[in-house]
């Protein structure tokens, strides 16, 4: 066990550190289950939450992961809540045995930030013996901008499906591997991949499938064949179409609006040296107003200062050349992933600076729209050179200081030391931000604590019904909340995809048709309140419509519901 801990520490010392790192930055509480209040303060956290209790609520189906709570009786795959599939499932699991609220998302945080560190420690032991300057290294892919804002500066800003940065790490691991033929275990790590990327968040999968592209590449071009390399793409297509099939991605019974608008969060072309707010020593560069970025996508002035470190040493110590020679398909196939992720996140919009420098979108043709519709952000495929540059800054670090790795430490801290001081206001901030967030949540529009917990705790309602739309409408998470925290569904409610109004509206018209003891109404106005079969009740500005009578509560009378 000894020899074990002795040739592993620096794995133990990478998850420690970063989840000491998780534990300073946002608070310990998070990761505290039954803390749940946090989540329901502000932002997309909030529908995540909710998605999930959705799910959690939601029978047993196949495919796993189909819930009607969210557009009933429409069913929805919660892959397309933002409430991390996989993570759903476990603790959906874990629903069976423990009835009260839980939240699994501050210890998601918890183990990305952990991951993050320790697959970087796998790369990054192939090339070095010395645990230290892994340590280091490894050290260095936690206050990156591209990941430290998928957490945002408060709780409202946490996106956690997003914040899976790990999964890109452990593609890269495959990818900058040192060569050696496709193998089975190689094809049994894709198909992980594929299930984790699919599992956590879909442009996971698109950013990782385009790293196996780049395998792929490096494969064909090593062994001169290509069957090995079409095996492996097959392989990772088909993990994902089954893990997507599983998930009920496919089988969702609402149709989504397609947003013809291509690129709708696109990334401009100086993103990498863009610091958008997250420098304190260089000033934001100019970016395209009217048109929208897909956050922050800066290298950081330390991943920047050991490139150019790690350039000059590679150009002195005279390895360059011979190391490029030795791993040419390697670098060609870098080149590709990168010159593609290039392409593909600036959209057909293709913008500089404040400027539109080409707009190609007009000569899509429908069948290549539609494809790249399926992925609006197409900013987040700059996710992948930023890591590829600070993966191949600290690889050639450590090649070209080989022979004096006291040079390698020097450089290596001081990026690190360089990375964190940039940035060290926005890490202030985010402390802060987390810090002043409310301990409780306290739900100030259903203020007639007596009534809502009366209908909640009605067994016989089953089903909340809000015309309009739970999205159209003011108090639409308090409504949302209060009826999934008592089991009950609701007719619809914010997702990654919109959902077509005319599934929504069909959907309204059959529960008004079906007038019975299971369903609560909630309207915003008479305009489609039902003259028989419900009492109405005027509570904290909604107009209830039940056909059974609350106690304690008289009924308004229709005429002055009608009359009006």
């Amino acid at each position: 066990m000894k020899k074990f801990w002795a040739s592993n520490w620096d794995y133990l010392a990478a998850g420690l550190i970063a989840g000491l790192c998780f534990a300073i930055l946002f608070g310990s509480a998070l990761v505290n289950p039954l803390y749940v209040d946090w989540t329901l303060i502000d932002g997309d956290i909030r529908h995540h939450y909710l998605g999930w209790v959705a799910y959690k609520n939601g029978s047993w189906t196949f495919p796993i992961g189909m819930t009607d709570q969210l557009f009933y009786p429409s069913e929805v795959s919660v892959v397309f809540t933002n409430s991390i599939p996989l993570a759903a499932i476990a603790g959906k699991l874990a629903a069976m045995f423990w009835k009260g609220g839980f939240q699994y998302f501050g210890l998601w945080g918890l183990v990305c930030f952990m991951l993050q560190a320790v697959l970087a420690v796998k790369i990054i032991r192939n090339y070095t013996d010395s645990k230290l300057l892994t340590l280091i290294s490894a050290l260095l892919f936690l206050p990156v901008p591209i990941f430290l804002s998928r957490f945002g500066d408060n709780c409202g800003g946490y996106h956690a499906s997003q914040a899976g940065h790990w999964i890109i790490i452990y593609a890269l691991s495959l990818f900058l591997r040192p060569y050696r033929s496709v193998d089975r275990g190689f094809y049994l790590q894709a198909a992980l991949l594929a299930f984790l990327s699919t599992s956590v968040n879909g442009y996971f999968t698109l950013t990782c499938g385009l790293i196996m592209l780049g395998c792929a590449v490096r494969e064909a071009l090593v062994s001169k064949k290509r069957a090995p390399a079409l095996k492996l793409l097959s392989v990772y297509i088909a993990a994902a179409y089954l893990s997507m099939y599983i998930l009920g991605g496919f089988s969702s019974g609402i149709i989504y609006e397609v947003d013809r608008n291509v690129g709708l969060c696109l990334s401009n072309a100086n993103a990498l040296f863009n610091p958008d707010g997250w420098s304190c020593i260089y000033m934001d560069l100019p970016s395209c107003r009217g048109l929208r970025t897909d956050g922050v996508m800066y290298l950081g002035a330390g991943a920047i200062a050991l490139a150019c470190a790690a350039s000059v040493l590679g150009l002195l110590s005279g390895k360059t050349r011979s190391a490029a020679k030795k791993n040419w398909a390697l670098l060609i196939s870098v080149l590709f992933v990168c010159a593609a992720a290039f392409i593909l996140a600036l959209s057909p919009k293709v913008t500089l600076g404040n400027k539109i420098i080409f707009d190609y979108s007009p000569y899509l043709t429908e069948w290549a729209e539609s494809l790249w519709l399926v992925f609006r952000s197409t900013g987040r495929f700059m996710w992948i050179i930023v890591y590829i540059v600070m993966l191949g800054s600290v690889i050639l670090t450590l090649s070209a200081a080989d022979k004096h790795k006291w040079i390698a430490f020097i450089c290596l801290s001081l990026a690190l030391g360089l990375q964190i001081y940039e940035i060290h206001h926005r890490l202030a901030a985010i402390h802060d931000g987390y810090l002043k967030s409310p301990a409780a949540y306290e739900d100030k529009v259903l203020a007639d604590r007596q009534f809502w917990s009366l209908i909640g705790n009605d067994s016989k309602i089953k089903h909340v019904v809000c015309i309009p739309p739970l999205r159209d409408r003011k108090g639409d998470f308090e409504i949302a909340n209060w009826a999934l925290s008592h089991n009950k569904s609701v007719n619809s409610l914010d997702s990654s995809r919109e959902v077509k109004d005319e599934i929504i509206n069909n959907n309204i018209f059959k529960m008004l048709y079906g007038v019975g003891d299971d369903k609560l109404y909630i309207f915003s106005n008479t305009k489609f309140c039902l003259r028989r079969g419900l009492n109405y009740y005027r509570i904290d500005g909604f107009l209830i419509g039940y056909s059974g009578r609350v106690p304690g509560y008289e009924p308004v009378p229709l005429a002055e519901i009608f009359n009006k």
